[in-house]
């Protein structure tokens, strides 16, 4: 039987492989309100966009000159993009496992993947409200790679409701990420909202590490989730949703 193959892991070995000689691609970033123009080679960009102290304005400048340099059909590049992604992406097929339990891991990841690559190449990089582009693009991998699978879900949902399958639904209906989706068409929570819910509840993680990936401070993230909470549990009390 052949062994599976995991498409976060095969990026994330070719992304090592290439740390090994990182001046071999280098990269020049744009002068920004606050840095001069620099040239940094893939350890020195890999150091900075993952230490949560970086400014985040730095990070995002590095960000858009990598996803430039991946539409300019650069390769290499996609890998190096996708191999500092690679926390952020396993992070969220660990979320797309939790909200569909059934589904299969590698194929999960090929999903996330797929949708990473689709996202580095319409993100909008004049886009102003983005605060983060790292977590702009993970999030719209997530969003696109869950597409499929919530589909799956409403075609089981429609065969169950003629009596031709019986059985429990693939997703638990009140599963947080059905919650939070119904939420957010409802116009109680916006996605933004939705997505600082699900980062820090449903995965887990503080609100420091999510607010560098965001650029937002601890306390602004803190109390913008507390909002939105406390509309989400107004309208699950009162039936909205």
């Amino acid at each position: 039987m052949a062994a599976t193959t995991f498409p976060l892991k095969s990026t994330k070995k070719a992304f090592d492989l290439l740390r090994q000689d990182p001046q071999h691609l280098y990269l020049t970033v744009p002068a920004a309100d606050t840095e001069p123009e620099s040239v940094l080679d893939l350890n020195e960009i890999t150091e900075l966009l993952w230490d949560p102290k970086t400014d985040p304005a730095v990070a995002n400048n590095i960000w858009a000159e990598i996803v430039r340099q991946t539409r300019a059909g650069d390769a290499g590049w996609t890998v190096v993009a996708c191999g500092l992604a690679g926390p952020s992406l396993i992070s969220k097929t660990r979320m797309l496992k939790a909200c569909f339990p059934g589904a299969d891991k590698a194929e999960m990841q090929s999903e996330i993947v797929e949708g990473f690559l689709v996202a580095l190449r319409t993100i909008d990089l004049d886009d102003a409200g983005i605060e983060s582009l790292a977590g702009a693009l993970a999030t719209k991998a997530f969003n696109k790679a869950r597409v499929p699978y919530r589909e799956a879900v409403g075609d089981m949902a429609d065969l169950s409701c003629d009596g031709a399958v019986s059985g429990p639904p693939c997703v638990p209906v009140g599963h947080p990420d059905i919650v939070l989706a119904r939420a957010v068409r409802a116009g109680v929570i916006t996605a933004v909202e939705a997505e600082y819910i699900g980062r820090t509840r449903l995965e887990e993680r503080n609100l420091a590490e999510v607010g560098a990936e965001l650029g937002l401070a601890t306390t602004t993230l803190f109390d913008r989730r507390a909002a939105a909470e406390a509309r989400l549990v107004e309208a699950l009390a009162s039936e909205v949703i």
